[in-house]
């Protein structure tokens, strides 16, 4: 075992995340003499399975189970969590945020009462802030698994968990039979953020139902929350994003913000659907600006408006966050020659960064530069309300979202 050696192990699905988050990695404070690995599981049939490939895979005493879409803000992480293994061996996993008492109902996903996360769901962004009144680590019954951390190897029960629910509570359980403790860092700022999707909850309830077998003992609170989920809108959301996808591709985009108004009639969230709603309000904003060169002009395939969309999307939170003007030089560029609308910006403004103002700070300097003045004087008329408004903040994740 390499007690030097970090080993990022991640499932991946989606190149373009994978890549946004080694991106991420590469910019993390190395402890000196550390070295890291990054291994990717592709086609798992379960998330413990993935972890337990991965796991068996390298020789690092110190392992990150993470998503695809977690991104690492802080730049001292590997600092941070290596002091706090070597300064307490008994703590076996950390993690992001969890939970100090899990429910007897087994909806575990709405019980996290510690820790901090820069959520990004695809209509909005806020910081999910679980505690304010902490200021030091907590042990906790178990974490969230967007993204966790080990210094010890314990099998993630893959003969239980076939599925992509409750691999990260069960394994937490596992470390508190081997008489670990699981740990919440504190975290002043959110050490992550989770670029998330809205889960699909078809296999949640076999999987609570084996977790509630095997797990029990440990579950100590009455909770009434129920689960929400419906099968029929699970189906009908990704017949529906199918055709809208074929409808834009046919550049049918009128019946596609038709078709979507569908989806905005039910109060359940989907992912595809609401990067295509986003996509829309693009469309529709430009067409009603009269803008010479559309966000989408000259792509014919879904796959690559949706490139577009994400790589955007990434590039401005680059900016958001304050990294260097080379970290997003490519879409700066592009809405300095206009090639990216005034009326595109703002739909990524409104429904992905949380700092608007910091957004906004570096837009004006954009237009400044590149002279223009009428885009510039929007911007400073719309500074004052979002000035206002700072980052959202909320003491729980929606209920439509978990993953």
């Amino acid at each position: 075992m390499n007690d030097r050696k970090f080993a990022f192990i991640i499932c991946v699905n989606n190149e373009l995340y994978f890549e946004e988050c080694k991106y991420y990695i590469s910019r993390l404070y190395m402890p000196e003499g550390y070295e890291t690995d990054i291994l990717e599981i592709r086609e798992a049939d379960s998330m413990c399975a993935a972890y337990n490939l991965g796991m068996q895979s390298t020789d690092a005493k110190y392992k990150i189970y993470m998503h695809q879409d977690v991104f690492i803000i802080n730049e001292y992480f590997l600092r941070d969590i290596l002091e706090r293994f070597r300064k307490r061996p008994e703590v076996g996993m950390i993690g992001m945020f969890g939970g100090t008492r899990l429910p007897k109902n087994g909806i575990v996903f709405d019980s996290w009462n510690e820790g901090k996360c820069d959520v990004r769901e695809p209509d909005m962004a806020y910081h999910l802030y679980l505690n304010e009144s902490t200021d030091q680590d907590i042990v906790v019954e178990a974490v969230d698994g967007s993204m966790i951390a080990t210094q010890y190897d314990i099998l993630w029960r893959e003969d239980l968990f076939s599925h992509f629910d409750f691999y990260d509570v069960s394994q937490s359980l596992e470390f508190k039979k081997a008489g670990y403790q699981i740990l919440v860092p504190y975290q002043k700022k959110p050490w992550m953020i989770h670029d998330c999707s809205f889960c699909k909850l078809g296999g949640y309830d076999e999987d609570r139902k084996i977790f509630l077998k095997h797990y029990s003992e440990f579950l100590s609170t009455e909770r009434e929350s129920g689960l929400l989920y419906n099968k029929e809108w699970d189906e009908l959301s990704s017949r529906l994003a199918d055709c809208i996808r074929e409808m834009l591709e046919s550049g049918k985009w009128q019946e596609a913000v038709a078709a979507l108004q569908i989806y905005h009639q039910k109060r359940f969230k989907d992912t595809d659907l609401e990067i295509l709603s986003n996509m829309a309000e693009i469309y529709q904003l430009e067409k009603k600006s009269g803008v010479l060169q559309t966000f989408f002009a000259g792509i014919e395939s879904y796959e690559g408006m949706y490139e577009k969309y994400i790589r955007t999307r990434f590039l401005l939170r680059r900016m958001e966050l304050g990294f260097e003007r080379a970290a997003y030089e490519a879409v700066e560029q592009e809405i300095a020659n206009e090639s990216i609308s005034y009326d595109a910006v703002m739909v990524f403004m409104i429904h992905s960064a949380a700092d608007k103002m910091a957004v906004i700070r570096c837009l004006k300097n954009i237009y400044k530069e590149s002279g223009q003045i009428g885009n510039l004087k929007r911007m400073e008329l719309l500074t004052p309300s979002i000035a206002g408004m700072g980052i959202p903040v909320t003491s729980g994740k929606r209920a439509t979202q978990k993953e």
